[in-house]
């Protein structure tokens, strides 16, 4: 079968599937994100779908969320639609051209039935009709190209935005001591940008009369659907720690940012904040740091006892006896252990069933993938329309003990030769593939339910 290449679009293998690429705008600044939303629209069941990862040598691509999947009627008809979102920031003013995505996949239909000899009248319905066949197929989107804008603002914190937010909560604030911790915590909530540009509040922390100790900064991104944009957040947390009474004065924290809506610069403030700081414990002095690593340490001895018989020599010696006991005991138990997992392997061994001989001549890679899917319907209790990625899930919830590693190795092999630039010689993929049915024997003493078969699977390769 001819296979079409990546690029072709509206032929009529293609009919009731479509790629869109859809932009929130083309016209952005520097370090602004926009987002890029592809559509895989489809009228037609496919499976196995493969999707190339988007690129652009001029902006940073990150991929928002997992796929969202929803079922909608699109001119009357009912229609499957995927939407996977990305969020595209321009490096450098100029035209930013985003390639096209190209997606893979199969196309399930029902495969076209040569004409068969009566002599074995009703077992040809049995067999051979209603049988679905997986027809590959390949999509590409259009080119995007955004026109990015430079900063309005000459220096490195440019950070254009829609809106943001600074909050702050203090803990320990209203009993404030010398010596004692308290927490300030700071969150930065920025629609339009990713947690990790924004800005520390760090560099206004620095007070004279209070040490402060940083813990690290957590960051979450989300995707608004009201704004449609990237919703980052960055939260930070600082231990404060008073070395003197009296009142102490912790500075503002400013970030200055351009925001997008009135095209003007504006600075987000948490104004300063006045606390009262107690005396300490009397007697105690405020938290100071000493390095005592270059020390050497004490040595304590009592003249009364005498120096061979030294404390610590029999702690040392009787240290060293339990140690060697120990070492003995693990190594025992060690041993028995082991002998006990190569007697329950030699009770879970089993010989691998043996199979007929294949029951029909198989001819391309395609028609042994084929092949191999209706005789999971008939045998292993597949549901029609199964992809082979879900054969294993569906031979796990069906009671079914199989090898896994040859499972993984035959997929792979197929989907090599099946999309990629290598090739596996076909009579090595019947081989693997009679080898790993053998290995499959029904588990009649699990009592694990089957799993209901999904209609459209990840995005993953088969």
């Amino acid at each position: 079968m001819q296979h079409p290449k990546a690029g072709d679009k509206n032929t009529n293998e293609n009919i009731g599937i479509s790629l869109v690429s859809i932009v929130s705008k083309h016209k952005a600044y520097v370090n602004e994100p926009i987002i890029y939303t592809l559509k895989i629209i489809s009228y037609k069941p496919i499976a196995n779908i493969v999707l190339d990862d988007i690129k652009s040598s001029d902006a940073i691509i990150e991929k928002m969320g997992d796929p969202k999947q929803s079922n909608q009627t699109l001119g009357g008809m009912n229609a499957h639609v995927i939407e996977i979102r990305y969020a595209v920031t321009a490096l450098r003013p100029g035209k930013v051209t985003i390639a096209p995505a190209i997606m893979h996949g199969e196309l399930q239909v029902i495969a076209a039935q040569p004409r068969r000899p009566q002599r074995f009248g009703i077992f040809n319905d049995m067999f051979m009709d209603n049988m679905v066949e997986l027809k590959p197929f390949s999509l590409q989107s259009d080119t995007i190209t955004i026109n990015a804008q430079p900063a309005v603002i000459a220096g490195k914190n440019w950070l254009p935005l829609q809106s943001l937010t600074l909050t702050e909560k203090y803990d320990g604030i209203q009993n404030a001591k010398v010596g004692e911790t308290i927490t300030r915590k700071v969150k930065i909530t920025a629609k339009g940008a990713f947690a990790k540009q924004l800005s520390s509040a760090k560099d206004f922390m620095d007070q004279d009369q209070v040490k402060t100790y940083a813990n690290k900064p957590v960051f979450s991104d989300n995707f608004s659907e009201g704004s449609g944009t990237v919703v980052g957040t960055r939260e930070e947390e600082y231990s404060l720690v008073p070395q003197q009474a009296g009142t102490i004065t912790l500075p503002a924290v400013k970030i200055t940012w351009y925001n997008l809506q009135t095209k003007k610069s504006e600075t987000s403030i948490l104004p300063e904040k006045i606390i009262n700081v107690a005396p300490g414990i009397a007697g105690a002095t405020p938290n100071v740091t000493i390095d005592y690593s270059n020390e050497a340490p004490q040595e304590v001895s009592d003249p009364s006892i005498p120096a061979q018989v030294k404390p610590a020599s029999v702690y040392i010696v009787l240290g060293i006896v339990g140690g060697v006991l120990l070492t003995v005991m693990l190594v025992i138990l060690f041993l028995i252990g082991k002998k006990a997992i190569r007697k329950r392997n030699r009770k879970l061994r089993f010989k691998p069933k043996k199979q007929k001989a294949q029951e029909i001549e198989i001819t391309s890679v395609l028609n042994l993938r084929n092949y191999i899917l209706q005789y999971a319907i008939k045998h292993w209790q597949a549901p029609k329309g199964i992809a082979l990625n879900r054969l294993a899930d569906n031979l796990t919830n069906n009671n079914y003990i199989y090898d896994m590693p040859l499972y993984s190795e035959l997929c792979e092999d197929i989907n090599v030769t099946l999309y990629g630039s290598a090739t596996v010689e076909l009579d090595v993929l019947i081989g693997k593939w009679d080898e790993f049915k053998s290995t499959v024997i029904k588990n009649k003493k699990s009592n694990r339910t089957a799993a209901a078969n999904e209609d459209y699977t990840s995005l993953n390769p088969t």
